[in-house]
Formats: structure tokens, C-alpha cells, sequence
């Protein structure tokens, strides 16, 4: 469980996603927002991400992967103008003990970063999800690589910071890793 850790978090910081773009969407984006040219825009600024997940603000998630369900909590612990502190828990089935981990600092450009996808392998799009943490409009990135893997990462328009939603699955179907989020405060 100890080697599932930083990949989970990983897929909860930045799960990849992707959808066709129409110029429409990309309108309704910040164009500020791109971090790299050969980027698609970000769904958040770092100053909107650092106004959304002020200290004891939190993210909770599923994660499911290679048939068990962990959970998963995010929480903003101390943060400036630059970035922020925050510790996570993973909880294996059945709850126990979870562990713990806290990070030192992180900047909010980092955060941003996670949502900061290829436009040549990734696709936008606007729709509707429904999680157990509610129903929320959001922007849905879909990517696919070089190995036919995609992921679809929905970002609620409303929630700045972590995806509320996504999902990888290989070339062939076959379900890698979902995670949706079940509870938050702002």
C-alpha cells in the first residue's frame, strides 16, 4: 500500500483527460491560463486555485484501482501567496489506520500545472457530472496517448483546484483507475 500512495496522489493531482475541442469552449477558457504553448488552457489560474483551497479546506476521493477502492483525503493545510502546505491520508478497504503523509510546500503554479494537458493528444469539452459529492457543470479534458491510453479528467466549474472526476482506461477498455470525489469544504 506504501508504493500506492504517490501514485494515487499523482492520479488525484493530475489524472490525465481529454474530449473534442470546440473554439467555443476554448473561448470560454482564460487563454492566461496556458502554461505552455503547445498547451491546451488550464481550467484554473493559480491565484483562483489558492482562493479555493485556503487553509483546513479539504478534498476527499474514491480511488479505485486493480480491483480495491482506497480513500483518499487532500487537505490544505497552511498557504501564501505562493503556494500552500498540505498532508493527505489514504485509507486501505474496510477503513484501519491510514497513512499519512504531510508535504512541506507546494506552489500554486504546481497545482495548475496537474490540469496543463498537450492540445495535439487531448481534447475539451463542457458537460455535467455527478458524483457522490453532488452534480457539478465542468470542463472535461480527455487525452490519449502514444499507447491508446485515454483519460478523462472533469473538472468542476465551480471548485477550483482537484478534478472532482476521472477515469483512465487502456487501449483495449480495460478500466486502470477512476476516482470521484465524495465529500469537500471551501
Amino acid at each position: 500500500m506504501k508504493l500506492l500512495l504517490p501514485t494515487l496522489l499523482l492520479s488525484l493531482l493530475g489524472a490525465c483527460a481529454s474530449t473534442s475541442t470546440s473554439p467555443a469552449d476554448l473561448d470560454l477558457l482564460d487563454s492566461k491560463n496556458r502554461m505552455k504553448l503547445a498547451h491546451l488552457p488550464t481550467p484554473f489560474s493559480a491565484e483562483e486555485i489558492r482562493a479555493n483551497c485556503g487553509p483546513g479546506t479539504f478534498r476527499e476521493f474514491h480511488i479505485s484501482t486493480g480491483g480495491i477502492t482506497l480513500t483518499q483525503k487532500l487537505t490544505f493545510v497552511k498557504g501564501d501567496e505562493w503556494g500552500t502546505a498540505f498532508h493527505f491520508s489514504l485509507s486501505g478497504p474496510g477503513g484501519g489506520d491510514p497513512q499519512v503523509s504531510n508535504k512541506p510546500y507546494s506552489l500554486w503554479t504546481t497545482f495548475q500545472s496537474h490540469a496543463s494537458y498537450p492540445a495535439s493528444e487531448t481534447t475539451l469539452r463542457q458537460g455535467v457530472i455527478t458524483v457522490p459529492a453532488g452534480r457539478f457543470p465542468c470542463w472535461i479534458y480527455k487525452q490519449t496517448d502514444s499507447k491508446g491510453t485515454t483519460s478523462e479528467t472533469y473538472f468542476a466549474k465551480s471548485l477550483p483546484g482537484p478534478p472532482v472526476y476521472s477515469i483512465s482506461e487502456a487501449a483495449d477498455g480495460t478500466e486502470l483507475t477512476r476516482m470521484e470525489l465524495i465529500s469537500f469544504s471551501n
